[in-house]
């Protein structure tokens, strides 16, 4: 729970600058993280030790932090 809550807080603060890149649209931004999120969460099948659990949680929370904070 320590890295999923840390990069979702890392991912809330990171959402205001991607969404304000030239060529990124909030929407842009929102449906990728999604898109990501939604792959992240089918390959944890494969998330057999610590080590691969804890970057499945940090992925996973930096993209629906920054998911969260755009709010589309």
């Amino acid at each position: 729970m320590y890295y999923l809550g840390a990069c979702n807080t890392l991912g809330r603060f990171a959402g205001g600058p991607i969404a304000m890149i030239p060529h990124f649209s909030a929407l842009r931004v929102h449906n990728a993280l999604l898109y990501t999120a939604g792959i992240l969460t089918v390959l944890a099948a494969y998330a057999y030790n610590f080590t691969t659990c804890a970057i499945y949680a940090g992925l996973c929370g930096f993209a629906i932090g920054i998911k969260i904070e755009i709010k589309i």
